[in-house]
């Protein structure tokens, strides 16, 4: 594998797991939940990063040329950088500061009131023992468990990224 493949995904892959973390974290001081509805804005944000670095690898370090496999390979280690620099980031902001456990504190509190909801909308469904089981959980989840719930969603944004982009961006020209 080419050494600029790996270059390119690590700085692209380095630099989207900590802008998403300062995504997270900015969400927390703006009073909202990091994991709630505005999660999946970083999808946009983080497929910056994906053509980015397969911009620069094009255009600046292989002479205007970018085969998909190519462009797959650096969007598939870009996200498995990014992934773990963001999650194992967020795993020790929530595990190790005051800010992670106000994340967690907000992210429990927001997902009780939904399944209060839930218990309002469909009491046939929602009994008694799964009320308490599911209200035992949500109060017991850690920083571990938020953690790997969100890498989830950030490798799943990142490969559906890696290959629209890897594809997108591929061209075999020589203009310049």
């Amino acid at each position: 594998m080419n050494q600029n493949i790996r270059k390119v995904a690590a700085i692209g892959g380095v630099l989207g797991g900590f802008t998403a973390l300062l995504y997270t974290i900015t969400l927390y001081l703006l009073d909202e939940n990091p994991f709630g509805k505005y999660k999946y804005m970083i999808a946009g944000v983080y497929a910056i990063f994906f053509i980015g670095s397969m911009w620069w690898f094009r255009d600046k370090m292989n002479n205007y040329r970018m085969g998909v496999r190519q462009g797959v390979m650096i969007g598939i280690l870009l996200n498995a950088f990014a992934s773990m620099m963001f999650i194992s980031s967020i795993y020790l902001v929530m595990k190790l500061t005051e800010t992670g456990e106000g994340i967690l504190e907000i992210h429990q509190a927001q997902t009780m009131e939904m399944l209060d909801k839930a218990r309002e909308f469909a009491p046939e469904k929602m009994t008694e023992k799964l009320y308490g089981q599911t209200k035992t959980t949500i109060l017991a989840w850690d920083a571990f468990d938020v953690a790997a719930d969100q890498i989830a969603f950030f490798l799943g944004a990142g490969f559906v990224n890696a290959i629209v982009f890897g594809l997108m961006m591929s061209f075999k020209g020589n203009e310049g």
